[in-house]
């Protein structure tokens, strides 16, 4: 999947579409139903199995509606992962600046970084702890 939260919420907007869809239709199946003229045992078993196909067509549209809850939880989540990274880089950027890489200068320095990875990289994270491992405060 994506890591662009964007993408991830237009999914979730089309699983709503969808249910709305699947609502709009079995309303309508469900009017027809009931409005139809129909009579006898075979009208009164295809109103029967047709009950049935509208309850199992409701456990599909709550199942649509918890992956749409759950598109837009994990959208949320990777919204506040990026921000995370984003900070976490301007903080590491800026330090990096006020200690550059000179392997002669006291305490933590820029060396310890590298080459620095692309924003939003999970690397972020990970030189961030090794940095305040070896007593770098940003």
């Amino acid at each position: 999947m994506s890591a662009d939260p964007n993408q991830i919420r237009h999914l979730a907007q089309l699983c709503s579409a969808g249910v709305d869809a699947i609502i709009g239709s079995t309303r309508d199946l469900r009017s027809a139903a009931s409005h139809a003229a129909w009579q006898g045992p075979a009208a009164d078993r295809f109103r029967h199995e047709l009950a049935a196909e509208i309850r199992s067509t409701d456990r599909v549209l709550r199942g649509l509606a918890e992956i749409h809850r759950a598109l837009d939880r994990h959208a949320d989540w990777v919204e506040e992962r990026h921000r995370l990274l984003r900070q976490l880089e301007r903080r590491i950027r800026a330090w990096a600046v006020v200690h550059p890489p000179v392997s002669i200068a006291p305490g933590p320095n820029a060396l310890l970084i590298g080459p620095f990875p692309p924003s939003l990289d999970p690397r972020w994270i990970t030189i961030a702890a090794d940095l305040r491992r070896a007593g770098a405060v940003f």
